[in-house]
Parts: C-alpha cells; sequence; structure tokens
C-alpha cells in the first residue's frame, strides 16, 4: 500500500494537529512537512493522513503523538545557529553578568538560563560551551550558572540527554577547538559531547502551551518556536514567559522573529547583529 496526501487532506491535517498538539504547520515548509508525514505513514501502514488523525485521536496513542511532534519539529542538526543569540550571549550578556555582584544590581546567586525549544539539545549545550569559555578567559568573575533545557518531543530528549552527534567537519557549525574541547569521539564522524558539559545542562519534558511555565531565569532562549503557533498563542506564550524571567531579565528570539506589541512587557534592545528583549 502505497500513501498518499492530497491537498485537502493535508489542509484537513494542518487544523486537526492545531487543535490536538498546538501545533502550527506553515505553508513555506509544506514540502518537508509532507516528506516527514509520508515517513510516518509509511511506518504505521497508514493510507492517508484522515487514517493518522483518527489515531492520533483515539485513546492509547502517546507513542504516536510522540513520533508526530517529534518529526514534524525537528530542526537540522547544527550548532551555533543564528549569529544573534550566541554573539549577544558572548559579546554582551556573558561579560555584564561576569561583573562583581555590587555591578550587576542583584543578589548573589546562581544565574538561570532557560532552552525553551531545545530540540536535540545543541542550543543549550552551545551555551554551556560559550560559559565554559567566558570562565577560563575571566577566572573567578562568574557566578554559577544553571541551565534548564525543555521540549514538548520526548524522542528529542533522549538524544539530547546522550549527547551523540553525528558531525561532519566543516559542516556542522563547531569549530575545530570546540570539538576537541568539549566533545570526544565514539565512530567515525561520530561525537559525544564531554560528561562533565552534559552534567551542566537539566533536560526535562514541557509543552509551551502549558499554563505553568518555570520561573526565576535570568535569560530566555525561545527560538523558532513562534512559528508554529497562531497569533493569539504567540501573545500568550510571550505573556507567560514574561512571568518566567526575573527583573531585568532578557529573552532572546531568533533573528527571524519580533514580539508584536507587549510594549508594556518588554523593551526590545538593539545589539549586535540584531535585537533582544528585557523585561521591564
Amino acid at each position: 500500500m502505497t500513501a498518499e496526501i492530497t491537498q485537502p487532506d493535508y489542509e484537513s491535517f494542518r487544523l486537526f494537529l492545531h487543535d490536538a498538539c498546538g501545533i502550527l504547520l506553515g505553508a513555506a515548509s509544506q514540502k518537508q512537512v509532507r516528506r516527514r508525514l509520508l515517513r510516518i505513514l509509511g511506518d504505521h501502514g497508514l493510507a492517508g493522513l484522515p487514517e493518522l488523525a483518527d489515531r492520533l485521536a483515539g485513546p492509547g496513542r502517546n507513542a504516536l503523538r510522540e513520533q508526530v511532534i517529534d518529526l514534524l519539529t525537528r530542526a537540522e542538526s547544527r550548532w551555533f545557529t543564528d549569529e544573534l543569540a550566541f554573539r549577544f550571549i558572548a559579546e554582551q550578556w556573558l561579560p555584564a553578568q561576569g561583573l562583581p555582584t555590587q555591578a550587576r544590581n542583584h543578589v548573589d546567586r546562581p544565574l538561570a538560563i532557560w532552552s525553551a525549544a531545545c530540540c536535540t539539545g545543541e542550543e543549550p549545550y552551545g551555551v554551556a560551551m560559550l560559559i565554559e569559555e567566558f570562565r577560563e578567559a575571566h577566572p573567578g568573575r562568574l557566578a554559577d550558572v544553571t541551565i534548564v533545557a525543555t521540549d514538548v518531543a520526548k524522542g528529542l530528549l533522549d538524544t539530547a540527554r546522550q549527547g551523540e552527534y553525528d558531525l561532519m567537519t566543516g559542516e556542522d557549525g563547531l569549530s575545530a577547538a570546540r570539538r576537541a574541547a568539549f566533545f570526544s569521539q565514539t565512530g567515525p564522524d561520530r561525537w559525544q559531547v564531554s560528561p562533565e558539559l552534559r552534567a551542566r545542562v537539566g533536560f526535562r519534558k514541557l509543552n509551551l502551551r502549558e499554563q505553568s511555565l518555570p520561573a526565576g531565569f535570568d535569560l530566555v532562549l525561545c527560538r523558532n518556536v513562534l512559528r508554529y503557533f497562531t497569533a493569539n498563542v504567540r501573545q500568550d506564550l510571550l505573556t507567560r514567559v514574561h512571568r518566567s524571567l526575573n527583573p531585568g531579565g532578557y529573552l532572546v528570539l531568533a533573528s527571524t522573529e519580533a514580539i508584536s506589541g507587549l510594549t508594556d512587557l518588554y523593551e526590545p534592545v538593539q545589539c549586535s547583529p540584531g535585537i533582544v528583549y528585557r523585561k521591564k
């Protein structure tokens, strides 16, 4: 049996998936999404999207739901993507936090960072690398840092906790120096994040549509997430993320994303090469 996806079925499934899982499939990524949906249909011997929707709506289908969420929200595995986020952290945020306590204008406590949609872990591990590099360059200038990383997909989190990746030299965004400092080779083109760096990141499952989000963060990275949600859901999420930030904390979105409205909650801050948002 060869599965097929008609345009009407695709549009109906888009609406179903948004209502059932909170995922909004964009039109721009339809070719990639279709390819991934065909893989799911083939894996489960399903004739089309209506049958998949019936399966997802039925009881006891958590494993299938996890697979659908995993595949449809999975990004390409690359390190230090989006220059905005990592340059801001390395060049502006970390140096400011690394000042003596009295100059930071907050109590001497561990700093807290939240990677709100961590996928397979490249983002929080990348942040942990920047922190280690800062500490090496500025001994004694940075307090303890807690990194919390969350995602809605269990399969992605399992990969992140393992911290083992296919790394192709020159194609993965990692410098040779970082590969040598923070990874060990486990096979041909296969590398694992060091135990020390893995221990610095705490992973947990979380659906961002839940009303209760973790709180007490100085920095929140919520990149390439808003595109999956409708405008109303995006505004609700950004309002709740505001409550997750400590006073003066920063929210970093992808360089292609921006906050519309909510001027009473966030102050845009110009940095090179883009804009981040500070809690008012």
